[in-house]
């Protein structure tokens, strides 16, 4: 705030005209006497002597300096100004006066000295009031004059009028004006006191320029004003603290600062204000919070000054004070959010540390910002020792580690991982850790990483012994592979001698005991050869080498062809079989034709060998779907015993089977489902079942056929024509309705011969009579034949066709004069088959030639269309006997030698049209013996040379052609194979003969099969001494087995099992037996044998219990 102009600035713009009220007429002469000096000072003799009007004038000049007297009879006057005194916008020369001789508002600058003759006025004393220094008031008009008080003045107007003059130059300024008029000589006159006030309208600008700065910035600021009075209680507050505090100030006016602070205030806060406020001292930055009537506080920040008057009297406190409540609690908010910060921290810190992985921070410039106690640990540093440190060279093993870590470090945007790296310890050894780098991101920008890793020492160790491992198993099936090949020759050399032998004793003539012999012989071998493929097939399976051969083949035929060969098995058990196929796949289809025949047989095979009574049906549908290729269904249904449920989870497994007393009486080795399900994954299919005890079973295969073209040959139309179907098995009928339903026939079946007729007789009564009867041979009561009887009885039913089905060849009864049949079938029924004879007896197509007799035998003595010379080269006397007789019956001329050495010897000697070579053979193989002749000269090297092996295994037969061979024949060898293998050499046409009927399988369990065989040989009792023979071995054995366990020494536990399991197998001992098995390749593995050894104890230990109700009985001891 500006401070005012000191008192004289105001003089010396103060202009006094005295104005006479008289008319305007000459002034009177000056009366004699001294003249006045020039800068207008006199004696005191003169001033003395000067009239009132010069006393005016006088108290005029010394209280306001530029005073003139005006006359006022003519509105002239002449003024008197003290020495010095310039003129208001002006510096005349001294004791000049620029309104003497001038009328008042038209006043010429006449510098006269003379003196005026004083008339009689009023003396006009005024004393001048000095302000306050610090504060500003603008003096009354007529201050500063001297003499008497107004009271003497008529009347006074135009009191502090402000008005403009104009200096001699043009200028304008402010003037302040003040009149009235007096008598002080009787006559009157008027006073005009002009003010030049152009400083202080100057300083009032500057006033009011300041006062709006101040303003605006008091309603800029969240600050208020407040003042307080000498007993320090509050006297006025500013307009902005209503509007900060919400409260009026009169709320507060009145009160002293602490009635209006807190309990919240610290006590020493508030004491330290007292104390300031009562030694009258500023104080700065004082915060409290404030008690409120309505509501919560406020904390307030208060600055204050104290307040003293002009003589040092103290008048109060004035000061500032501004809400800071938000801030006290965004601060309170910051030190809580801080306070959580630092836990989080604090918390993070002990997870950090608390963790076995390693955990280290990385600033771009490579150094450590921040390492975890066990990534130190893990370095073999100390914390403080990484922490500001270098630390990648520090880490990094080698070169490589190193400059991937400082690429990591300048180049990672994403989180890595990397499992393969080696960090080192202080000393040099290498650490292997897996670690995982992320960049740490700050504003968008990266500003290091974080590098968390862990020790996997103990990791890489174990998946080296695990890559050793692997490389063992992998060197240990190469061996079993290798190991099964070698067993494959093995068993398939005196397999071929049995087979081959038994089906040249067959040829032959036989007493009828004789044949008997030779067919379950040959039963057997062919049983056996089935176990050994499946085991085959598994071990391919299991190495991975079994391969598929899709070919093109009609469906329909295959599925009968597999329903034919299970037939003669089914029959013998007194059950039918049948097959139903979906009439849109009759089609030439492409899949694998040899795996799904593999598969169905499987399947088929268990239905047959789990089913006592009623049927087996093989059923085949087209699925719906717009999927390609187009997926089929095979079905085997059948009428056994049924699976429980808690088994049927593991019926797909390895040698798994229901349970044990299931594989005593059936047999099996638990293969053939497990090599069916893998089959049906090879092929892109699945395979499930569908069972309940004692109602039988539904097994079924998904596969997946590419349908090509339908089948050549096409099935009479036989729509609206219709069929009755007389059969007693409920399976037979539900198959041949189907089957004729499909192709629009109308059927009906009937269970027994009476219900047969009645349903005849009574059709035909009707007017409807049935076209076609399908009559079962072996129905009981009433057979097929006494049916056909009583049919051809009835006038009535003569027009009906009648067709008679058995599973055991012609009635013998309709070639003894019987009425005649119009045609008869062979069971299993084909769909085909059947269809074209209801379509030839209906007349609707022409005869059908004779089909062959399933009974008619192999015609070996047919010759073949060129004798050939052949050389067999076969080292086993018992396979050389086979390939003679084989060849001979062919009529072919056969040399044999018993090595390859042999054979190359031969071969240069004599011409051949065709070598037979063993693979496997002492001293020359047949490998190296066919190199060694490919490399005789021109004539002998080429030679035709036909591998025959026992191997089976992937590879084999490219083996044999990369060693120069010309073909490949499985061992056993089958003669028809044979004939084919050699018929491209003969000249012969390569046809297939007519397969012999296949022999009805033994079915009976194993355990009991095996001893009722040695008891009819070697009577009961000797069995039974044989088995008390066995229990003492077996114990013994099995005791040597346990006391040898805990040695280590496995390879006599494994020997010891073996033992016992050949003896076991051999009488039919099957829970033993597969004790043992189980404990050989527990020792073979190496692990624990204990629980296999206890098994074994067990099973020997309930061989007494299981025999006591048998023939075979052991004996008490």
């Amino acid at each position: 705030m500006r401070a005012a102009q000191p008192d004289h600035d105001h003089h010396h713009h103060i202009r006094a005209l005295i104005v006479s009220s008289r008319p305007s007429s000459p002034p009177a002469a000056a009366p004699a006497g001294p003249r006045l000096p020039r800068h207008g000072r006199r004696s005191p003799r003169l001033r003395r002597a000067a009239g009132p009007d010069q006393r005016f004038l006088r108290g005029t000049r010394q209280g306001t300096p530029p005073v003139g007297p005006l006359d006022a009879a003519d509105g002239r006057g002449t003024a008197r100004r003290q020495p010095g005194i310039p003129a208001p916008g002006q510096g005349p020369p001294p004791g000049h006066s620029e309104h003497r001789g001038r009328r008042h508002r038209h006043r010429r600058p006449e510098w006269r000295h003379r003196q005026r003759q004083p008339r009689p006025a009023l003396h006009l004393r005024l004393r001048a009031r000095r302000g306050d220094r610090q504060e500003y008031r603008p003096p009354h008009p007529l201050a500063g004059l001297k003499g008497e008080a107004v009271s003497g003045m008529n009347r006074i107007f135009a009191l502090g009028r402000e008005s403009m003059a104009r200096r001699r130059g043009g200028a304008s300024f402010p003037i302040e004006l003040a009149a009235g008029d007096l008598t002080p000589t009787g006559s009157p006159q008027f006073v005009v006191i002009m003010r030049d006030i152009s400083e202080r309208k100057r300083i009032e600008r500057e006033m009011a320029e300041s006062e709006e700065r101040f303003r605006d910035f008091a309603q800029s600021t969240s600050d208020w004003f407040w003042e307080m009075g000498p007993d320090l209680r509050f006297t006025g507050f500013s307009g902005q603290f209503t509007e900060h505090t919400r409260t009026l100030p009169d709320h507060y006016v009145g009160r002293t600062r602490d009635e209006m602070i807190s309990d919240d205030t610290p006590a020493e806060v508030r004491r330290q204000n007292l104390a300031d406020m009562a030694a009258r001292r500023p104080f700065r930055d004082f915060v409290y919070h404030t008690r409120e009537m309505d509501g919560p506080g406020r904390f307030l920040r208060v600055n204050g000054k104290p307040v003293f008057d002009a003589s040092g009297e103290f008048t109060g406190y004035r000061g500032t004070a501004s809400d800071i409540t938000e801030e006290i609690e965004a601060e309170e908010r910051l030190k809580a959010s801080q306070a959580e910060i630092e836990r989080l921290a604090e918390r993070n810190n002990s997870i950090l540390e608390s963790v076995d992985d390693g955990i280290v921070g990385i600033d771009l410039n490579g150094r450590a910002t921040f390492v975890n106690r066990a990534a130190a640990k893990l370095l073999d540093f100390e914390p403080a020792e990484l922490v500001g440190s270098d630390i990648l060279p520090l880490m990094a093993l080698d070169l490589h580690t190193a400059e991937k870590l400082y690429q990591i470090l300048l180049r990672l945007t994403e989180s890595i991982r990397d499992d393969t790296a080696s960090f080192k310890r202080r000393d040099g050894s290498p650490l292997p850790v897996e670690y995982i780098a992320s960049p740490v991101m700050d504003r968008g920008n990266q500003v290091g990483v974080v590098l968390g890793f862990r020790d996997i020492t103990q990791r890489r160790l174990v998946e080296r012994q695990l890559r050793e491992a692997k490389e063992a198993a992998e060197a240990g099936n190469r061996t079993k592979s290798e190991f099964l090949a070698t067993m494959s020759h093995e068993i398939r050399t005196p397999m071929n001698g049995v087979i081959g032998m038994t089906g040249l004793l067959l040829d032959t003539r036989l007493s009828e005991e004789q044949r008997h012999f030779a067919e379950t012989i040959r039963d057997s071998g062919e049983s056996l050869l089935t176990v050994i493929n499946d085991i085959l097939d598994f071990s391919k399976m299991e190495a991975g080498k079994l391969d598929l051969d899709y070919t093109e083949f009609e469906l329909v035929p295959l599925v009968e062809s597999v329903v034919d060969i299970l037939a003669p098995r089914a029959h013998a058990k007194g059950i039918e079989i049948a097959s139903l196929i979906d009439p849109r796949l009759r089609m030439l289809v492409r899949s694998d034709p040899g795996r799904l025949r593999q598969v169905l047989m499987n399947l088929g095979g268990n239905a047959v060998k789990f089913t006592e009574k009623g049927g087996v049906s093989i059923e085949v549908s087209l699925l719906d779907g717009p999927d390609a290729p187009a997926m089929a269904r095979f079905d085997v249904r059948d009428t056994g015993i049924g699976i429980p449920p808690e088994a049927q989870g593991r019926l797909f497994s390895m040698f798994s089977q229901v349970d044990a007393s299931t594989a005593r009486r059936y047999g099996g080795t638990g293969l053939g489902l497990a090599i069916s399900r893998r089959l049906a994954e090879l092929m892109g299919g699945e395979v499930g079942v569908e069972s309940a005890v004692g109602r039988g079973s539904r097994f079924w295969i998904t596969l997946p056929l590419e349908l090509l073209a339908p089948q050549s040959a096409a099935p009479p139309d036989l729509s609206g024509h219709r069929v009755l179907v007389v059969d007693d098995n409920p399976v037979n009928c539900d198959v041949i309705e189907r089957q004729l339903r499909a192709f629009g026939v109308e059927v009906h079946a009937c269970l027994d011969a009476g219900s047969g007729m009645g349903e005849l007789t009574r059709a035909a009564a009707m007017g409807t009579p049935w076209e076609v009867a399908v009559v079962d041979s072996q129905m009981p009561v009433v057979t097929g034949s006494e049916m056909v009887r009583m049919i051809h009885a009835i006038p009535m039913l003569a027009g009906t066709r009648i067709v008679v089905t058995s599973s055991q060849g012609m009635p013998a009864d309709q070639n003894d004069g019987q009425p005649a049949i119009d045609a008869f079938l062979h069971k299993p029924l084909r769909q085909s088959t059947l269809l074209d004879t209801i379509g030839r007896v209906l007349g609707l197509t022409g005869p059908a030639e004779r089909p062959a007799d399933h009974a008619e035998e192999y015609k070996a003595s047919e010759p073949a269309a060129k004798r050939l010379r052949i050389l067999v080269a076969e080292d086993n006397p018992v396979n050389q006997q086979v390939a003679l007789g084989l060849l001979r019956k062919l009529g072919h001329t056969v040399d044999v030698v018993g090595d390859g050495a042999e054979a190359l010897e031969a071969v240069r000697l004599l011409p051949y049209d065709v070598v037979l070579m063993d693979v496997q053979m002492p001293e020359m193989d047949g490998l190296e013996a066919t190199r060694a002749i490919r490399a005789l000269p021109l004539a002998a090297a080429q030679v035709p040379i036909v591998a025959m092996t026992a191997n089976a295994m992937r590879g084999d037969d490219q083996m044999c052609f990369d060693a120069g061979m010309d073909g490949y024949i499985s061992k056993p060898i089958d003669r028809h194979k044979l004939a084919e293998a050699l018929a491209k050499y003969s000249g012969a046409p390569e046809t297939k003969p007519a397969e012999p009927p296949a022999a009805p399988q033994n079915s009976k369990a194993v355990d009991r099969d095996v001893l009722d065989a040695l008891a009819a040989d070697i009577e009961a009792d000797t069995v039974v001494e044989i088995l008390v023979k066995f229990m003492e071995d077996a114990r013994t054995r099995q005791n040597n087995a346990a006391a040898l366990a805990p040695t280590g020494d496995l390879e006599k536990v494994r020997r010891e099992a073996h033992t016992i399991k050949g003896a076991a197998a051999s009488l039919g001992l099957l829970a033993v037996r597969d004790a043992c098995l189980a404990l050989e390749q527990a020792a073979r593995a190496g692990g624990e044998v204990a629980p296999q050894i206890d098994r074994l104890h067990q099973d020997i230990e309930a061989l007494p219990g299981l025999l006591a109700a048998t023939p075979y009985a052991l004996p008490a001891p």
